[in-house]
C-alpha cells in the first residue's frame, strides 16, 4: 500500500495541478479525503504488523511440537529396524554353520574324483601321441604323391597350351577371311550408293534451274505489292492527323464544362457534412439518453441485490458463532482425556526406573520392553488428542476471523447502497436536459435536407449537358485509336511485303549456290567409282592367298591333340593315386581329432574337479568371517537400543512443555487480531468516501471535454472537405496519366514479342524441314545404322540359338570317371516434329493478341522468352494496387499544419465554471476541430480519386499501347526464325536416317543370320573345350550331409555339406571359380560360414566334393527332426550370361545322443558287519553304491540302464539291486540311480572289485571299475 501511494501521488498531480491551488466544493472535494484515508491506511498497517507477529510466535511453537513428534517416531522406528536386524543376522550364523559342514563333506568327494580321472587322463595322452607319429608318416607319403601330381599338371597345361596356340593361328586366318569378305561386300555397296546419288544429283540439278527461272517473276510482282503497300500508310497517317484535332477540340469544350459543375459539387458536399454532422450529434444524444436509463436500470438492480447478499452474512455469522461455541466444549473434553493418560505415562516410567535399579534377567528386560512398548502406545495417543485439540482451537479461530470478515462485508455493503441511490437520483435528474437538445438537433437536420435536396436539382440539370460533351470526346477518341490501328496494320503489310520480296531473292541465290556443288562434287564420285573397282580386285587376290595355308595348319593341330591326350592320361592316374592316399590321411586325422577331443575333455573334468574343491575351501573361509562380524554387529545394535530410549523420554517432556506455551501465544494471537480488524474497517470507509468524490470530479471533468468537441465537428468537416476535393482532381489525373503511359508500353512490347515469336517458328520451322541437304546427309547415317543393327539383331538372337544347340548337346554328355574330393584342401527412333507445328499458324498483322496465340507461344520455348517473361512478370505487377496506384489509400498523406478556427468555440457551460473544467473545453475543442478535418479530408479525397485517376489512366494507355509493338516484334522474330530453322533441319535429317535405316536393315538382315548362328555354335563348342563346365550330376539331389561321428547325425554333432558335381568342360575348373552360398537353414544346426569357393575340379569328371562348409548339430535339436539347408551355386558365365545359378536342398534326419555326465558316490573302505547295543551281537552290513546322472540335452527320449556286477570277491558279497532303469533325463536334470550290496561272509582286510556300466538302448556309455578295502 506504501508504494502504491508514493506512485499514484506525482501522477495525479500531473494530470491535474490545478489542485493544488483550487478551493473546491465539498462534493468534489477529493485531496481532504484522501489525506483521511491515507492516516487510516497508516493505523490499519501497524495493527497487522503487529498482530502478525504474535502469529509467527503461535507457528513456530507448532512447528518445534511437530518437530519432536517426528523425533519421536523415526527414533521408535530405529529401534523395530534394530530388532529385526538382530534377528536377522542370527539367522544368518546358523545357515552359515550348516553350509560348513556340508562343503567339507563334498570336498572328500572330490579329492576322491580327482584322483580317478588324472590316471584315465594319462593313459588317453599315451594312445594321442601313438596316433600323431602314424599320421606324420602317412602325411609324408601324400606329400610326395602331390609332388608328382602337380608335375604332370604342368606338363598337361603346357600341352593343351600348345593345341589353343594353334588353334589360334587357324581361327586368326579365318577371321581375316571374313573380314576380307565383308569388305567386298561393302565396297559393291558403296559402288551402288554412289550410282544412285550420282543420279539423284542430276535430277536436282535441273529441278534448281526450274525454281529458280520461276522465282524471277515471282521477284517483279513482289516488288510491284511493296509500292502499292508504302502509298497506303501514306493515306492512312494523313487521315489519323485529321481525327486527332478534332478529338483535341472535343476534349477543350468537355474541361470547360467540368470546372463548372466543381462549385455545385462543393456546396452539395458542405451541406452533405452539415446533415452528417446533425445526424452524428442526435445518435450521440440518443446513445447517452438510452444508456443513461441502462444505468438507472442496472443501479436499481444491484440496489436489490445488495439487500439479498446482507439478508444472506447475517444468517451465516449466526451458523458460524454456534460453531465456535461447539469447538470450546470439544476442547474441554480432549484436555479430560489427555490427563488421564498422561497419569498413566508417570506410573508405567516409574515401574520402569523400578526394574532397571534391580538385577537384569531376560525375563526383567522383556517385562521393560513391555512396558516401554505399553508407555509409547499412551504417549502416541496423547500426541493424537494434542493434534485435535490444535485442530479444534484453529476451527474455532478461523470460525471467529471468518465472523469478522462478514460483519465488514455488510458495512461495506451499507456503504454501496447510499452510493446507489445518489447516483439513480443523478441520472434521473439528467434525462429532460438530452430529450430536449435531440428535439432542436433535429428540426436543424429538417432544414439542410430541404436545401440540399434543391442543391442536387441544379447539379443534375448541369450534368446532363456535361454528359453529352464527354461522349462526343469518348467518339472522338474512339475513331482516333482506331484509324492509328489501321495505320499500324497498313504499316505491318508493307514490312511483310519487303520481307517476302527479302526471301524470294534469297531463294535464288541459294538454289544458285546449289547448282554450283553439285556441278563440283560429279567428277569427284566418278573417281571414286574407279578406286573402288580396283580395291575389290585386291581384296579376293589376298583370300586366295590365306586359303592355301589352311590344310598344314589343320595337320600341327591334329598332332598336338594327340600328345595332350596321352599326358592327360598320365595326370589322371597319379590323380587317384592322391585321392587314395588323402582318404588314408583323412581317416587318420578324423581318429587324432577324436583322442585329442578325448583328452581335453579329461584336462576339463580334471580342471572343473580342483576348481570347485578351491571353491568350497574359500566359501568355509568366508562363511567363518561373516559369523564373526555378525556377532559384532548384534552387540552394536542392543547398545543403540539404549541410547534410543533415552533420547524418546526427553523429547516427551519437551512436548508438553511446548504445548502449554501454544494455549498462551493463541489467546495473545486473538486479541491482536481483533484491534487489527477494527482499523481495517475504518480504512476501507474512509477509502470509499475519497473514491466517490474523485469520480464526481473525473465526471464533470469528461462532461467539459465532451463539450468543447461537439462544438468543432460542423466547421472542421466543412474546412477539411473543400481542401480535399481540390487536392484529389489535381493527384488523380497526374498520377493516372503516369500509370496509363507505363503499361501502354509494356503492354505493346508484350504483344509484338508474342507475334514476333510465332511468325518466326513457323517460317523458320518451315524453311528448315524442307531442306534437302539435311535430310540427305541423315539418309547416309541411317544405312549405315540398319546394317550395324541388322549385324546387332543377329548376333543377340540367332548367335544365342546356335551356342545353346551346341552347349545342351555337350552338357548331355556326362563324364565317366568318379573323383573325391575335400574343398577345405587345395586342388524405334522418335520423330522431332511437334503437334503445333503439324497444326500450323494463321497468319496475322493485327496488333491485338488473342488467347490462342498466347497459348500456342507457350508451347514451345525459346531464346527469347527470357525477355517475355520478365515483360509478363512487370504487367502482372500493375495488377495490383499497391503498383498501379488505383487505390487512395497507396497515395494519400493526411493534411499538416492545420489552422484551427474557433468561430464556434463556447465555454462557459461547464461545472460551476473550474478553471480546470474551462482548459478541458477548449483543449478538447482544438483537438476534435483536427480530428473532423482530417476526417473530412480524406473522405473527400477517397470519394473522387478513381473517378480521376481512373479517366486519365484510360485516355493515356488508347494514346500509347502501340508505341513499342512494332520494334519488339521485329527483334523477337529474327532470334525465333534462326533457332525454328535449325529445329525444322533435324526434322528432315532424322526422316532421311530413318527412311536409310530401313532400307539398309532389308538389305542385310538374311545374310546376318546364317552367319551369327554359325558363329554361336562354333563358340559353345570351343568353350567347352578350353574350360572347365561344373553342374550339378545328373540323375542325383547333387548334395552330401556327412558326420563326423561314426554313429551318425547325433545332437551336438559336427557335420560337413558336400556335392556330387560334374565337370563336362575339357579343361579342370579353377579353384575359387564356383561359389556355394547358403540361402537359408533349419534352425536346429549352425555353420561356420554361409558361403565357400569351390577347390579345383578335374576335367571331363564326375566329383564327390566334400568338407564345403562345416557345421554342428545343435545340443538342443529334437531327435527325428529334419536337417534343412537351402544353397545357390554359382558358375563361371560364357558368351551368354555373366554367370549361372542353380538351387540344391540338403537333407538328412537328427538321431539322438543319449550322452550323460555321471558321478560316483561309493565307500571306498566298507566295513563287513554292524554291532547292536542290545543285544549285543553284529550282523552282515549292506552298503549302497550311488550314481549321479545329469542330462547333458533335451529331447533324449529314453531312461538310462545303470548296472553292477562283482570282478573280485564274489563269494564275499550279493548283489541286492544290480541294475537301475531311470527316467528319460531333460538338460541339467539329474537322478540318482541306487544300486546295493550286503557282505555274506567274514572280509576283514579283503579286497573287492566292481564293475560299473551306464548304458543307453543297449550301447554302454560309461564304464567304471572300483576296487574296495574292506576294514
Amino acid at each position: 500500500m506504501k508504494a502504491t501511494k508514493r506512485v499514484f501521488v506525482p501522477v495525479f498531480l500531473i494530470l491535474f495541478p490545478s489542485l493544488l491551488l483550487a478551493n473546491l466544493p465539498n462534493e468534489i472535494d477529493h485531496p481532504t479525503y484522501e489525506s483521511q484515508y491515507r492516516n487510516s491506511q497508516t493505523q490499519s498497517l501497524r495493527d497487522r504488523a503487529n498482530a502478525n507477529q504474535l502469529l509467527e510466535i503461535v507457528r513456530s511453537t507448532e512447528s518445534q511440537i511437530n518437530q519432536n513428534e517426528s523425533d519421536v517416531a523415526a527414533a521408535q522406528n530405529e529401534i523395530g529396524e534394530a530388532h529385526r536386524n538382530i534377528s536377522e543376522l542370527e539367522s544368518d550364523s546358523l545357515r552359515r554353520r550348516n553350509d560348513n559342514s556340508q562343503l567339507s563333506r563334498e570336498n572328500q568327494n572330490l579329492s576322491s574324483s580327482i584322483r580317478s580321472t588324472d590316471q584315465e587322463r594319462a593313459s588317453s595322452q599315451t594312445s594321442l601321441d601313438n596316433l600323431a607319429r602314424r599320421y606324420n608318416i602317412e602325411q609324408r607319403q601324400l606329400e610326395q604323391f602331390r609332388q608328382r601330381l602337380e608335375e604332370l599338371r604342368i606338363q598337361v597345361d603346357r600341352s593343351d597350351r600348345e593345341v589353343q596356340i594353334k588353334r589360334g593361328e587357324i581361327r586368326k586366318i579365318e577371321i581375316v577371311l571374313e573380314e576380307v569378305r565383308n569388305q567386298v561386300i561393302e565396297l559393291n555397296q558403296e559402288k551402288v550408293s554412289i550410282s544412285s546419288k550420282i543420279t539423284n544429283l542430276e535430277a536436282q540439278k535441273d529441278k534448281l534451274e526450274r525454281a529458280v527461272t520461276q522465282a524471277e517473276a515471282q521477284l517483279q510482282n513482289l516488288r510491284n505489292e511493296v509500292n502499292q503497300a508504302q502509298s497506303n500508310v501514306q493515306r492512312l497517317e494523313r487521315e489519323a492527323s485529321t481525327l486527332k484535332n478534332q478529338r483535341d477540340q472535343a476534349k477543350a469544350q468537355l474541361d470547360a464544362a467540368s470546372r463548372g459543375l466543381d462549385p455545385l459539387r462543393n456546396k452539395i458536399s458542405a451541406v452533405k457534412g452539415e446533415i452528417n454532422q446533425l445526424n452524428s450529434t442526435k445518435s450521440s444524444l440518443e446513445s447517452k439518453l438510452s444508456q443513461n436509463q441502462s444505468e438507472i436500470n442496472k443501479k436499481r438492480t444491484e440496489l436489490s441485490q445488495s439487500e439479498s447478499v446482507i439478508s444472506n452474512l447475517e444468517s451465516k455469522i449466526s451458523q458460524t458463532r454456534a460453531e465456535a461455541s461447539n469447538y470450546d466444549q470439544e476442547v474441554s473434553a480432549l484436555g479430560t482425556k489427555k490427563a488421564r493418560f498422561e497419569s498413566e505415562v508417570s506410573r508405567i516410567e516409574g515401574e520402569i526406573r523400578s526394574l532397571q535399579s534391580g538385577p537384569q534377567s531376560p525375563e526383567v528386560q522383556n517385562q521393560i520392553r513391555k512396558l516401554q512398548n505399553e508407555k509409547l502406545s499412551n504417549e502416541t495417543r496423547i500426541r493424537g488428542i494434542e493434534g485435535e485439540m490444535a485442530t479444534a482451537l484453529k476451527n474455532k479461530e478461523r470460525a471467529l476471523r471468518q465472523i469478522d470478515n462478514m460483519e465488514k462485508q455488510i458495512a461495506q455493503v451499507r456503504g454501496s447502497q447510499s452510493t446507489l441511490q445518489r447516483e439513480i437520483s443523478s441520472l434521473e435528474s439528467e434525462r429532460p436536459r438530452l430529450q430536449s437538445q435531440i428535439s432542436s438537433v433535429q428540426q436543424d437536420i429538417s432544414s439542410k435536407s430541404s436545401e440540399l435536396s434543391r442543391l442536387e436539382t441544379e447539379y443534375a440539370n448541369a450534368s446532363r449537358s456535361f454528359a453529352g460533351l464527354e461522349q462526343a470526346y469518348q467518339t472522338a477518341q474512339v475513331q482516333y485509336n482506331s484509324k492509328l490501328n489501321e495505320v499500324s496494320t497498313a504499316q505491318n503489310q508493307l514490312r511483310m511485303a519487303q520481307k517476302r520480296l527479302q526471301d524470294v531473292q534469297e531463294d535464288i541465290n541459294q538454289a544458285k549456290s546449289k547448282i554450283a556443288d553439285i556441278q563440283r562434287e560429279l567428277p569427284q564420285l566418278s573417281r571414286r567409282l574407279s578406286t573402288i573397282e580396283n580395291d575389290v580386285r585386291d581384296l579376293k587376290q589376298k583370300g586366295d592367298r590365306l586359303r592355301q595355308q589352311l590344310p598344314n595348319l589343320e595337320n600341327e593341330l591334329q598332332r598336338a591333340e594327340q600328345r595332350y591326350a596321352a599326358d592327360l592320361r598320365d595326370y589322371q592316374q597319379s590323380q587317384r593315386l592322391t585321392d587314395n592316399q588323402e582318404r588314408i590321411v583323412n581317416s587318420l586325422s578324423m581318429e587324432l581329432s577324436q583322442m585329442d577331443q578325448v583328452v581335453r575333455d579329461l584336462n576339463q573334468r580334471l580342471q572343473q574337479l580342483r576348481n570347485q574343491l578351491s571353491q568350497n575351501e574359500n566359501q568355509i573361509s568366508v562363511n567363518e568371517s561373516t559369523m564373526a562380524r555378525n556377532a559384532q554387529s548384534v552387540q552394536a545394535y542392543e547398545r543403540q537400543i539404549t541410547s534410543l530410549e533415552l533420547q524418546i523420554d526427553q523429547s516427551q517432556r519437551e512436548m508438553a512443555r511446548l504445548n502449554k506455551d501454544l494455549i498462551q501465544q493463541q489467546q495473545a494471537y486473538q486479541a491482536a487480531d481483533r484491534v487489527a480488524l477494527a482499523s481495517e474497517s475504518k480504512t476501507q470507509s474512509d477509502y470509499q468516501e475519497w473514491q466517490k468524490r474523485l469520480t464526481l470530479y473525473r465526471q464533470y471533468f469528461s462532461e467539459a471535454q465532451s463539450l468543447g468537441a461537439n462544438q468543432a465537428q460542423g466547421l472542421a468537416t466543412q474546412k477539411g472537405q473543400e481542401k480535399g476535393e481540390l487536392l484529389v482532381s489535381q493527384e488523380g489525373q497526374s498520377i493516372g496519366t503516369r500509370i496509363g503511359l507505363e503499361m501502354a508500353l509494356l503492354d505493346g512490347q508484350e504483344r509484338g514479342l508474342i507475334r514476333g515469336k510465332l511468325l518466326g517458328f513457323e517460317e523458320g520451322y518451315k524453311k528448315g524441314t524442307e531442306s534437302e541437304e539435311d535430310f540427305n546427309h541423315g539418309h547416309a547415317l541411317g544405312m549405315i545404322i540398319g546394317r550395324d543393327n541388322a549385324k546387332a539383331e543377329a548376333l543377340k538372337v540367332d548367335f544365342p540359338i546356335g551356342y545353346n544347340e551346341k552347349k545342351n548337346e555337350l552338357l548331355r554328355d556326362i563324364p565317366r570317371n568318379l573323383i573325391t574330393l575335400d574343398n577345405q584342401k587345395r586342388v524405334d527412333f522418335v520423330s522431332l516434329t511437334d503437334s503445333s507445328l503439324e497444326k500450323g499458324f494463321e497468319k496475322s498483322d493485327e496488333t491485338d493478341i488473342s488467347d490462342e496465340e498466347r497459348e500456342r507461344a507457350n508451347s514451345f520455348e525459346s531464346q527469347i522468352d527470357e525477355a517475355l517473361r520478365k515483360v509478363e512478370v512487370a504487367l502482372e505487377e500493375y495488377s495490383q494496387a499497391s503498383r498501379n496506384l488505383s487505390d487512395a489509400s497507396y497515395v494519400y498523406q493526411n493534411p499538416q499544419n492545420i489552422v484551427v478556427v474557433k468561430d464556434d468555440q463556447d465555454c462557459s457551460q461547464v461545472y460551476k465554471g473550474i478553471a480546470d473544467f474551462v482548459s478541458a473545453c477548449a483543449n478538447s475543442y482544438d483537438n476534435s476541430f483536427k480530428n473532423f478535418y482530417s476526417l473530412s479530408h480524406k473522405e473527400s479525397y477517397f470519394a473522387g480519386y478513381s473517378r480521376f485517376y481512373q479517366n486519365a489512366r484510360n485516355l493515356s494507355f488508347a494514346s500509347h499501347r502501340n508505341d513499342r509493338f512494332q520494334a519488339s516484334k521485329t527483334d523477337s522474330y529474327k532470334i525465333v526464325f534462326a533457332e525454328s530453322f535449325v529445329k525444322g533441319a533435324a526434322v528432315a535429317e532424322q526422316n532421311g536416317k530413318l527412311a536409310g535405316i530401313e532400307e539398309g536393315y532389308n538389305q542385310n538382315i538374311g545374310q546376318a543370320r546364317i552367319e551369327a548362328k554359325a558363329q554361336g555354335t562354333q563358340a559353345a563348342g570351343e568353350f567347352f573345350n578350353r574350360n572347365g563346365v561344373t553342374r550339378v550330376r545328373a540323375g542325383t539331389t547333387g548334395t552330401l550331409i556327412e558326420a563326423r561321428d561314426p554313429r551318425g547325425l547325433l545332437q551336438g554333432s559336427e557335420i560337413s555339406l558336400g556335392l556330387l558335381l560334374s565337370n563336362l568342360g575339357k579343361q579342370a575348373q579353377q579353384r575359387g571359380a564356383v561359389s556355394m552360398t547358403i540361402q537359408s537353414l533349419s534352425d536346429n544346426i549352425t555353420l561356420q560360414n554361409s558361403k565357400a569357393t569351390l577347390t579345383e575340379l578335374p576335367a571331363r569328371s564326375n566329383i564327390d566334393l566334400k568338407n564345403i562348409v562345416l557345421g554342428k548339430v545343435k545340443d538342443n535339436a529334437r531327435p527325428g527332426s529334419d536337417i534343412t539347408v537351402q544353397a545357390i551355386l554359382v558358375y563361371p558365365g560364357d558368351q551368354l550370361a555373366s554367370s549361372y545359378k542353380e538351387a540344391v536342398t540338403f537333407r538328412a534326419q537328427i538321431k539322438v545322443n543319449p550322452e550323460v555326465q555321471s558321478t560316483l558316490e561309493i565307500d571306498r573302505n566298507p566295513e563287513w558287519r554292524k554291532w547292536t547295543i542290545f543285544p549285543v551281537k553284529w550282523k552282515f552290513r549292506s552298503h549302497e553304491v550311488k550314481i549321479k546322472l545329469q542330462g547333458l540335452r533335451d529331447f533324449v527320449p529314453n531312461g538310462y540302464q545303470v548296472k553292477m556286477s562283482v570282478l573280485e570277491g564274489s563269494k564275499y558279497v550279493d548283489l541286492d539291486v544290480a541294475t537301475v532303469k531311470t527316467k528319460p533325463l531333460a538338460k541339467d536334470e539329474t537322478t540318482t540311480a541306487v544300486l546295493q550290496y550286503t557282505f555274506r561272509e567274514k572280509a576283514k582286510n579283503v579286497t573287492l572289485s566292481f564293475k560299473i556300466e551306464v548304458s543307453y538302448e543297449g550301447e554302454v556309455l560309461k564304464s567304471e571299475v572300483v576296487k574296495l578295502q574292506v576294514q
